[in-house]
């Protein structure tokens, strides 16, 4: 009985897998991170896209640029996650064999920043967006020289820099802004400017 029982072989632990049909073979999968979520969804500034696919063997070929990916011309094929630094529609289909899946379509929601201020640490920062709708006390002077800012949130900050500094990150489209920068025991930095596209970095 012992001799016999040294003969058998003991199989466990096998696991098959049907091929995929042109029905069953889905297209590729799209998930984003990034460091600063945007309270609408997506992130700010950059963030990462990891494509993948159920079939872990599949090829997958992506687009950027909103054109149609063709594993037979010049689509890039994946073979690490990439990062975008804007909003960013991305194609992406999956090739196994003789199949294509159908396509991925999305677009990623990536915002870029406006404008950033870095600080000392101990240092308050106040900006503000010119408010062309707000009430003016009935003065006539303060009526005819007096210009309403409405304070404005940062879009995020980092606190760790280097040297002892910080860093808080707007976002504004277009507008006048004054800023304050303050600081026990240093003059206060005051001024009024416009946000432009070659000249963002205060």
């Amino acid at each position: 009985m012992d001799d016999w029982n040294r003969d058998v072989v003991h199989i466990k632990d096998i696991c098959l897998t049907a091929n995929p049909t042109a029905e069953t073979f889905s297209a590729p999968a799209v998930s984003l991170s990034g460091s600063h979520p945007h309270a609408a969804g997506g992130y700010w500034d950059a963030a990462t896209v990891t494509l993948s696919h159920e079939l872990g063997s599949a090829a997958i070929y992506y687009t950027t640029d909103g054109t149609e990916p063709n594993p037979a011309y010049d689509s890039l094929r994946y073979a690490a996650p990439f990062e975008v630094t804007a909003a960013t529609q991305v194609k992406a289909v999956a090739v196994h064999g003789s199949l294509t899946s159908a396509a991925l379509d999305s677009t990623l929601a990536v915002v870029p920043t406006t404008f950033s201020f870095i600080v000392p640490k101990d240092a308050t920062v106040f900006v503000g967006s010119k408010d062309q709708e707000a009430e003016v006390w009935e003065n006539l002077y303060l009526k005819k020289h007096y210009i309403p800012f409405t304070e404005k949130q940062p879009a995020y900050a980092v606190d760790t820099l280097a040297g002892g500094t910080k860093k808080q990150v707007f976002f504004a489209v277009s507008g006048d802004h004054n800023y304050r920068v303050s600081m026990e025991g240093k003059l206060t930095h005051v001024g009024i400017f416009r946000p432009k596209a070659d000249n963002n970095r205060l």
